[in-house]
């Protein structure tokens, strides 16, 4: 069988080549009909863009990288998982690759951010942001363009989406409180991410405005993992006495 090109797909579409090439790059507008022809030329004649030449015509690296922590994680997140799905896909519509960074977290579960740049990418998206965060510095660094999941420590200076963790916790912690539970138990994650400082601060909050004091103790800081969560309740159940309700 002969090798697909661009042409062969032009031909099949009934377009010029240079239609097709600007249908899957999305630097000219190209009307939804034709695209969808083009699409569906592509995925017939199994067509794959030369992506070296496509770099060099354009000079983009048609790459995102995605910078995750830490790598177990991964395995057990639900919510990476199916962000990760949703990235994928939308890079995938728009002819982008994608390149994952992930930390590696040792004995003392303390994290070490990749930041070897082995893959150029025009773009970064950062999952679950640090306190004085080294990937967001390091991107700044290099003048690439990101996107934080998470709320940043300086959120007025990088653009962001995240859930307001602050006041989900206090609605909950809050809740207990309404229900008569006075000693709760937060299972929080590690004290460097900005996701569970939030979270600390919708728990204190909530005691606050109840005219109620916690003790230290009660906020446990853990990887966010399924096994050390467990080990952890363990010990809390064991340590702590007379709490009536675990929020995490």
């Amino acid at each position: 069988m002969s090798k697909v090109t661009i042409e062969t797909v032009a031909k099949k579409v009934g377009v010029s080549a240079a239609t097709v090439s600007y249908a899957l790059s999305g630097k000219r507008k190209i009307s939804r009909e034709v695209t969808d022809r083009i699409l569906k030329a592509v995925e017939e004649l199994d067509y794959k863009p030369n992506i070296t030449a496509r770099n060099l015509a354009s000079s983009k690296t048609w790459t995102v990288g995605l910078y995750a922590s830490p790598t177990q994680n991964i395995r057990e997140d639900y919510f990476f998982n199916n962000i990760l799905a949703g990235v994928i896909d939308v890079l995938h519509e728009k002819r982008y690759q994608i390149h994952l960074y992930a930390d590696s977290l040792d004995e003392t579960s303390k994290n070490h951010p990749d930041l070897n740049m082995t893959q150029p990418i025009d773009g970064a998206l950062i999952m679950n942001p640090r306190i004085n965060d080294l990937y967001i510095q390091h991107l700044k660094q290099l003048n690439i363009p990101f996107v934080v999941i998470g709320t940043p420590e300086r959120p007025e200076n990088s653009f962001y989406v995240d859930a307001d963790l602050t006041a989900g916790y206090y609605a909950a912690v809050n809740y207990l409180i309404k229900r008569g539970h006075k000693k709760i138990i937060l299972i929080n994650g590690l004290v460097d991410y900005t996701q569970s400082k939030q979270r600390r601060a919708g728990y204190a909050l909530a005691y606050e405005d109840n005219g109620l004091d916690f003790d230290d103790t009660w906020v446990v800081n853990i990887p966010m993992l399924e096994e050390e969560g467990y080990r952890v309740f363990k010990r809390t159940v064991e340590n702590i006495n007379d709490f009536s309700a675990v929020i995490t």
